[in-house]
């Protein structure tokens, strides 16, 4: 069994048209996380218990970069 890991230009056909839409598409992945983490890092402790999330997660997750996932 083989894995494939799905990288900016692991395809040596794939044009530059592709892999620009590829780096466009990923930076708009990382400019909505550290958006929505940004949003986390300001709710309020009653919308946290409203969906589930204690201070602790929400600490966790708003400090990790736009890049991790």
């Amino acid at each position: 069994m083989s894995t494939t890991v799905n990288t900016i230009g692991n395809n040596k056909n794939t044009s530059f048209f592709q892999h620009a839409v590829e780096v466009y598409h990923l930076c708009n992945t990382w400019i909505l996380r550290q958006k929505t983490r940004r949003q986390l890092a300001q709710l309020p402790a009653y919308l946290l218990r409203d969906i589930g999330l204690s201070e602790a997660d929400r600490y966790q997750e708003s400090r990790k970069h736009f890049w991790e996932n």
